[in-house]
This record gives structure tokens, C-alpha cells and sequence, in this order.
């Protein structure tokens, strides 16, 4: 476990160098108002993705279930499907020009629809190696996939001559379409043998499995994002730029939970031991939580000045941006725990209802918050929603499995244990 651990947090970390090189540059090259732009842009690509994901996202688990390539069939299908009903509500969107120039940044929708179709093909693959606990050949796609992405956009910038939102686009399509070959070259590798299954059964087990995990995705990405909405139609593109670079760099943390949490879902899609698998999540918030409490301690003790001389005098007020998301940051770090193994364990809809609940809470306090303290205001709303999650996915987990407070608390086995492991990442870095 240590080794999938290590790779998947190598990998994990070369994302978020390239993720932290992307904000730096995007900002301060493109400048808040089109970062703003940037940040819509991306949103909309990852409101396609749930779409697709409720394909997709069953690779993961179905991969040792089922043949791959009545799975990749499925899944290529369901792609192209969304991209056509995606351009279809594009086109009547933009019959509200003021509706749709909030939620499409100008001349991006193709685009949108491009970069969605390959994020969806690379998922499709990398989720199959997932599927497999192929961790060492998921992890060489997605380094790859993040290592093309900074040196394409600088290119790009070079060549032209000034910065663009295309050039951030275009160095999109071709980190997608490296991490899609790649993670395609391996998964073939790895195809199971084929065997009798019924196509009815896997088209409803899919839908009826991926369904819970895609409302929860969904809902959470509303309690996350659409407050980029409110920013935008109220205080417009620039100060959405503001709190999309604040966002992007205190959230950038979660990198270190989705490493350990990757690990976790694969092991525990593979473990049918109840018991062993709630020590193992306990095992798994408590490295997740202290890594991210260290981070988030190193990130917030940095001067805004110096995150100034980065991005520019722009982005002045980003600190207490920052400030205010970091609860909320620890409180999704813990929570992703805790969903990967509800949905390890086949159990995805109290995902779905933490999810809802964050949601809720978003959409009734976004407005007035926003409108009475603009950026800070959605950065409170943001930790108000990831809190209540938490909690929520917390109580349930307790009582589910019949744990009491006492049993998150490590006694001198868990802390001598816990202390090897680092010791062995420690050791291995």
C-alpha cells in the first residue's frame, strides 16, 4: 500500500505543480478579467464531465466486473450523446444573451464541448486502470497528462506573442489528449478475458451505481461553484478572476487526500471486510487530515504580498479569501475520505445526501452573502456547505458501522502505527 501510496502522491504532486504554475500564469499573464473568463470556461467543461461521468464514472468500479469492451462501447456512446444535447441547449441558451453571457464565456462554447469529449475519453481509460488497481500505470498517464499542460501554455504565449484565453484552451486539448493515449495503451494491456454477461443487467447496473455518485457530484459542484455565477452577474469577471485564484490555490490541498483517497477507493472496491475497512478509513482521515492541516498552516502563512508580486496588485484581497476557505478546505479534505468509501463500499448515496445538504445551505445564503460581502461572502458559503457535509457523511458513518467518537481517537497501537507509515513515506521520498 505504501508504494501506491508514494506513486499516486508523486503523481498527485506533479498535478498540483503543474495545477499552481497554471494559476500563477493564467493570472498574472491574463489578468483578472480573463481568469474570470477562465474560471466559467472550466466550470462549464466540468458540468459536462458530471454528465458523462454517469458513465464514466463506473469504470472504477465495474472494470473488474465486466468485459472492457462492453464497458468502453458504453462509455464512448454516452460521450458523444452529451456533446450533441450539450450543443442543443447551447443553442438555445444563447436565445438569452444576458443569461448566457454569465454562464458561456464569448466564443468558448465549441470549445467547451471538445475539451469535455477528451476529458471524458481519458477518464473513461484512466478509470479502468483505477478499476483494475493498475495504480503505477494510472499515475504514468496522469503525470504525463500534467506534464505537457504548463509548457504548451508558455509556447503558446511565446509564439503569439501575448497571452490568450485560447492559448489556456488549446494547452487544455493537448494535456487531455496525452493522458487519453496513454492511459488507452495501458488499459488495453490489461483487458480481463471474455466472459458471459447480460447487456440489460450491465446498462441498469451502471445507471443504478453511478446515478447516486453523479447527484453527489453534482450538488457538491453547486455548493462549490455556483457561486461563480452570483460573482459574475453581481461584481462581474474581474473579481471572479480574484476568487478563483484564491480558490484554485487554498483547494490545490486537496490534492493530497484525492492521492490517499484513490488508493483508498481501489482498495476498498477490492476488500469486502466491513470491519477492516472502517479502521482503514479511520487510518485514512487522520494521514489526510494532519497532510492537509500541514499545508494549509504552510500556504496561510505566506504574506499577501507575496502572492501580490506572483499574480500582480490585481488581486489584492486574496489573502482573507483564503483565510476564510481554509476550514472549509480541512472539512472537504476529511469528507472525500469518507465518500470514497461509501462509494468503495457501494453505498454512494450518502454521498449524494452530504452533497444535497451543502447544496441546500449554498443556495440559500449565496445571494445575500454575495451581495453584502462580495468575494468573502461566497468563501464563507463555501466553508458553511463543506462543513455540513462533513458532518453529515460523519454521523452517518457512525451510524452505519455502530462507532462511537472514541474510536476516531488513536490510541498508542494507531499512533505507533500511523508513525511507521510515515516513516516509510518519509523514508521512500
Amino acid at each position: 500500500m505504501i508504494k501506491k501510496l508514494l506513486f499516486t502522491a508523486f503523481a498527485r504532486l506533479i498535478g498540483a505543480a503543474a495545477t499552481l504554475f497554471m494559476v500563477v500564469a493564467g493570472a498574472s499573464l491574463l489578468g483578472p478579467e480573463q481568469y474570470g473568463r477562465v474560471a466559467l470556461f472550466l466550470l462549464a467543461v466540468t458540468i459536462l464531465a458530471l454528465a458523462t461521468d454517469l458513465v464514466t464514472g463506473g469504470m472504477v468500479y465495474f472494470a473488474s466486473r465486466y468485459p472492457q469492451r462492453a464497458l468502453l462501447i458504453r462509455s464512448y456512446m454516452w460521450t458523444v450523446l452529451i456533446a450533441g444535447l450539450a450543443t442543443l441547449i447551447g443553442l438555445v441558451l444563447s436565445k438569452f444573451p444576458v443569461l448566457y453571457e454569465i454562464i458561456v464565456p464569448a466564443g468558448t462554447a465549441p470549445h467547451i464541448i471538445i475539451v469535455a469529449v477528451l476529458a471524458s475519453f481519458c477518464a473513461t481509460h484512466q478509470n479502468i486502470l483505477l478499476g483494475l488497481e493498475k495504480i503505477k500505470q494510472y499515475n504514468i498517464s496522469v503525470i504525463l497528462q500534467y506534464m505537457v499542460l504548463p509548457p504548451t501554455f508558455i509556447l503558446l504565449i511565446w509564439w503569439s506573442g501575448s497571452a490568450k484565453l485560447q492559448h489556456y484552451i488549446y494547452s487544455l486539448y493537448l494535456s487531455y489528449i496525452v493522458g487519453w493515449l496513454v492511459a488507452a495503451f495501458f488499459s488495453r494491456r490489461f483487458a480481463l478475458p471474455a466472459i458471459q454477461y447480460s447487456i440489460g443487467n450491465l446498462n441498469k447496473e451502471i445507471f443504478i451505481y453511478t446515478s447516486a455518485t453523479q447527484l453527489a457530484n453534482l450538488t457538491q459542484l453547486g455548493s462549490r461553484r455556483i457561486s461563480y455565477y452570483f460573482i459574475n452577474g453581481l461584481l462581474g469577471s474581474s473579481a471572479l478572476g480574484i476568487y478563483n485564484a484564491a480558490v484554485q490555490l487554498t483547494e490545490g490541498i486537496r490534492m493530497i487526500t484525492q492521492s490517499i483517497a484513490l488508493v483508498q477507493f481501489g482498495h476498498i472496491s477490492n476488500d469486502h471486510n466491513e470491519e477492516k475497512n472502517t479502521f482503514y478509513t479511520k487510518e485514512m482521515l487522520w494521514i489526510s487530515g494532519s497532510l492537509t492541516l500541514l499545508a494549509l498552516a504552510v500556504i496561510l502563512i505566506i504574506p499577501e504580498s507575496w502572492f501580490l508580486m506572483l499574480l500582480s496588485s490585481k488581486f489584492i484581497g486574496i489573502k482573507p479569501i483564503m483565510l476564510i476557505l481554509a476550514p472549509g478546505v480541512l472539512a472537504l479534505s476529511l469528507s472525500m475520505i469518507f465518500s470514497h468509501h461509501f462509494s468503495g463500499s457501494g453505498i454512494p448515496v450518502y454521498n449524494f445526501k452530504g452533497s444535497l445538504l451543502g447544496f441546500i445551505i449554498t443556495l440559500t445564503f449565496v445571494w445575500p452573502l454575495v451581495a453584502s460581502f462580495q468575494h468573502y461572502g461566497a468563501a464563507i458559503v463555501a466553508s458553511l456547505a463543506y462543513i455540513s457535509s462533513f458532518l453529515y457523511q460523519g454521523a452517518v458513518f457512525s451510524i452505519l458501522y455502530k462507532k462511537s467518537i472514541s474510536f476516531y481517537l488513536i490510541d498508542i497501537s494507531d499512533y505507533r502505527e500511523l508513525k511507521d507509515k510515515f516513516k516509510k513515506i518519509w523514508k521512500r521520498t
